[in-house]
């Protein structure tokens, strides 16, 4: 019996998710909701209803007309605050509905 090489666990799934394109994207959404929650605090992550990431926008559905008046004067430093916590520049832009 031949010894095959080991690989570690995270490797192995690392790997996977790259050729299963859905199950990244899913994972990744998982990671833009989380920024997302850094990004504005708790009490906006509150009133936040659904968020929708698709082709680099960020569409936030927020419950209060006041907050999302307010938020539209910070999009540009939500999307900055998010894509350093992502380490990326996939959000390119951010929408307040």
């Amino acid at each position: 019996m031949r010894k095959q090489k080991s690989m570690l666990l995270g490797d192995i799934l690392s790997e996977y998710f790259l050729h299963d394109t859905v199950l990244s994207k899913g994972l990744y959404a998982v990671k833009v909701k989380e920024a997302y929650k850094q990004a504005v605090g708790p009490i906006v992550a509150e009133s936040t209803l659904k968020l929708r990431f698709k082709d680099g926008v960020l569409t936030c559905k927020i419950s209060s007309s006041v907050m999302r008046m307010s938020l539209m004067g910070s999009q540009f430093e939500v999307m900055e605050s998010m894509n350093k916590i992502l380490r990326n520049n996939d959000i390119k832009k951010v929408i307040f509905a």
